[in-house]
């Protein structure tokens, strides 16, 4: 038997906490000028054409791994991964899921489903999927370009010389290793009760990519299940729902899934 444990919040509390954080918020600095610009968009443009190279290289040898057996010996990975962000993980965890709920109206846009990359991890279902695939790294350097661009959060505090800064340091920083994942069978978790539920699995596939040897250099097999108790987050409003309650509980337990799938894929990794 699977247990959930559940937490609820009341919407006044966390209307107040935002309130507190927005009266705490600097205020906006002085807009970049035109040269300062200029050297932003010059930064990023001559890290362009690498990028294209890049994400074909990842494309090519993603698929190429994909279809034939990969050799997995007792040696172990060399080269170091660990999830960059897992907050950011979360958020886009969390969009990337409802974009595959029928229920959430991002079917009626007929959007295809894609694969979830965030931070420097992908995760993949389909081979129509990973070949429409690129360097997670790379993607999530792109997005933060653009946010830098729009100055958007935290870009928005920061005046022209501070932005210049910022981008020529994403530019220069080190981009790392990255992991693809790639399921081959999937059973989702689902609630039964308001306290227990029957766990899910997946099984598949993980390669190590090195942006700096632009190759996969290890790789391994990768079995992983619900955890046996599952923490879920629930707000007050929603307690009297039943049919809210099951879907926000299901998405707490995906992301238990998926989070134990990465730490299982980061574990099985061998040297090729």
């Amino acid at each position: 038997m699977h247990k959930r444990r559940g937490f609820v919040f009341s919407g006044a509390v966390v209307l107040a906490v935002l309130l507190l954080t927005a009266c705490k918020s600097a205020p906006l600095k002085p807009a970049p000028n035109a040269q300062q610009m200029d050297e932003i968009n010059r930064l990023f443009a001559v890290a362009e054409p690498d990028d294209r190279e890049a994400d074909s290289q990842f494309q090519r040898l993603a698929q190429a791994v994909r279809k034939r057996t990969v050799p997995v010996g007792d040696r172990p990975c060399s080269v170091s991964w660990a999830l960059r962000d897992i907050n950011r993980f979360s958020d886009d965890f969390a969009f990337w899921l409802s974009r595959r709920d029928p229920s959430s109206g991002w079917t009626a846009l007929q959007l295809s489903p894609s694969a979830l990359q965030s931070g420097n991890v992908s995760i993949v279902e389909s081979e129509k999927e990973l070949k429409a695939l690129g360097s997670a790294c790379r993607a999530t350097r792109r997005r933060e370009q653009s946010r830098l661009l729009n100055r958007e959060a935290e870009y928005a505090k920061l005046d022209g010389n501070e932005l210049v800064a910022r981008a020529r340091a994403l530019i220069e920083e080190p981009l790392g290793s990255e992991l693809l994942i790639d399921i081959s069978a999937f059973t989702a978790p689902e609630p039964r009760d308001a306290k227990t539920f029957t766990a899910g699995m997946a099984l598949g596939h993980a390669y190590l990519w090195s942006n700096t040897d632009r190759r996969f250099v290890c790789a391994g097999k990768v079995v992983a299940e619900s955890s046996s108790t599952v923490s879920v987050w629930r707000t007050r409003r929603k307690l009297a729902d039943g049919e809210s309650l099951r879907n926000e509980d299901k998405s707490s337990l995906n992301v238990n899934l998926y989070m134990n799938l990465i730490e299982a894929a980061k574990k099985s990794l061998r040297a090729l």
